[in-house]
C-alpha cells in the first residue's frame, strides 16, 4: 500500500487542547514510508508514569486505504482516504487502537485553518495511547460536507442487519479492515493482543456503531467514546439537528434510529466507556441512558460525567475529584484525568 510521509508531525504536539478537533497536519508529497520520532509530548498532553511506561513512539506515516468517490470539500480535492499509524519505537507485539476524530459529522478529510488535513490533529491525543503501548491507527473519513450522508446505506425498515450509517460502513469499517488485513507486524501491531476502537464527539458515535456490529473475523476488546451522542433523541435539540442533517432525515424516523447507537445496542457488544460533559451542549442524559441500556444487556460499561462545560477531546485533561455533581460508575480514582482513565480502561481489556 502507498504510504505518505508526515514531515511536520513534530509540530502537532504544540497545538492547544482546545483546538484538537480543528487542527490538522499535511499529507507529505513523498510516497515512501516516513519514520518520525515523536517521543517527546508536552506535559499538558501527557499521562502519569503510574499509568504508562511512556514509551518512545514514532509516526510511520499515512497509508492510502480507499477512494470512496466523495471528493467534494476534501483537502486534496480527491476521494482518496488515508489512515496514519503511530506506535512504539521499540520492537514488540502491541495491541491496536483505532482513533476517530470528531467533526460534527462533516467529515475529517477537509482542510483545517492551516490548509492541512483535519483528521491528523487528533494525533496529539492519540500519541498518549501509543506511549502507553498501543499501535494507533488514526482514520480519515468523509461526511456530509463531502456529500456522504448517513442515509446512503440505510437498507429499509426491519432490514438493518449489520449495516450502519454511511460514514461508518463505507469509510471507517473499510479503514479498520484494510489495516487488520495488512502486514500489521511491520508496525509491531498484533490483533491477537487486543483491538480497541476510540472516538471523540462524532467520532465516538462511529466507535459505538463499530462496537454494535463488530469487525468481521476479529474480536473487539473495548470501545471508548467521548461525547458521542449515543442516544440522539436525548442529546438535545441542536445535537439532534446536526445528526439528522448528516443522516438526511427527521426526528424519530426509522432512518434516525438506524444510525443511533442506543437503538443498535446488543448483548454481543464489547466493554464500553461512555463519557459526556455535565454542562456541555450535548445533554449528559443521553450518555446515562446508553449506559443503562448496556448495563441491562450485561455489557461491561463505565460511565463518566465530568463536571465541565467542555466537549469531548477538550476535557481530556479534566481531573476527577469525586465530588458531586461529577459522576463516575464504577468510581474513578480521585486525581485521574479523563485521558488517564480512558487509557486504563483500554489496557484493562487487552494483553
Amino acid at each position: 500500500m502507498a504510504v505518505k510521509s508526515n514531515s511536520n508531525i513534530a509540530t502537532l504536539f504544540k497545538v492547544s487542547i482546545l483546538l484538537l478537533l480543528l487542527t490538522s497536519c499535511a499529507k507529505g508529497n513523498s510516497e515512501s514510508k516516513a519514520t518520525t520520532n515523536i517521543s517527546t509530548v508536552p506535559s499538558s498532553q501527557g499521562i502519569s508514569s503510574s499509568t504508562t511506561s511512556s514509551l518512545s513512539i514514532q509516526d510511520f506515516g499515512q497509508v492510502f486505504y480507499a477512494n470512496d468517490q466523495y471528493s467534494q470539500g476534501s483537502c486534496d480535492g480527491t476521494g482518496n482516504l488515508y489512515y496514519d499509524v503511530l506506535g512504539p519505537t521499540n520492537k514488540g507485539r502491541y495491541p491496536i487502537l483505532f482513533g476517530i476524530t470528531g467533526t460534527g459529522f462533516k467529515g475529517a478529510a477537509g482542510c483545517g485553518s492551516n490548509g492541512k488535513a483535519v483528521y491528523l490533529g487528533f494525533n496529539s491525543t492519540l500519541a498518549n495511547f501509543a506511549k502507553a503501548g498501543f499501535v494507533v491507527v488514526n482514520i480519515e473519513y468523509h461526511g456530509y460536507i463531502n456529500g456522504l450522508f448517513g442515509r446512503v446505506t440505510y437498507p429499509g425498515p426491519n432490514q438493518w442487519g449489520l449495516s450502519t450509517d454511511a460514514t461508518v460502513q463505507i469509510d471507517v469499517m473499510k479503514a479498520i479492515e484494510s489495516f487488520l488485513n495488512s502486514n500489521t507486524s511491520q508496525y509491531g501491531a498484533d490483533p491477537s493482543k487486543g483491538i480497541v476502537v476510540f472516538g471523540s464527539s462524532s467520532g465516538a458515535h462511529c466507535a459505538y456503531m463499530v462496537g454494535s456490529v463488530g469487525i468481521k473475523g476479529f474480536k473487539i476488546s473495548a470501545v471508548i467514546g467521548w461525547s458521542g451522542l449515543p442516544d440522539v433523541s436525548l442529546s438535545g435539540s441542536y445535537p439532534q439537528s446536526v445528526f439528522d442533517k448528516y443522516m438526511g432525515t427527521t426526528q424519530s424516523s426509522d432512518t434516525e434510529n438506524f444510525g443511533d447507537p442506543n437503538h443498535r445496542a446488543n448483548r454481543s457488544m464489547p466493554p464500553t466507556y461512555i463519557a459526556n460533559g455535565l454542562k456541555e451542549f450535548i445533554s449528559p442524559v443521553n450518555a446515562e441512558t446508553y449506559y443503562s441500556t448496556l448495563q441491562k444487556l450485561g455489557v461491561i460499561t463505565w460511565l463518566r460525567i465530568p463536571n465541565t462545560s467542555l466537549h469531548a477531546a477538550s476535557y481530556e485533561n479534566y481531573v476527577f475529584r469525586g465530588v458531586s455533581p461529577e459522576l463516575s460508575s464504577p468510581a474513578v480514582a480521585n486525581g485521574t484525568t479523563v485521558l488517564q482513565d480512558s487509557i486504563n480502561f483500554a489496557k484493562k481489556f487487552v494483553s
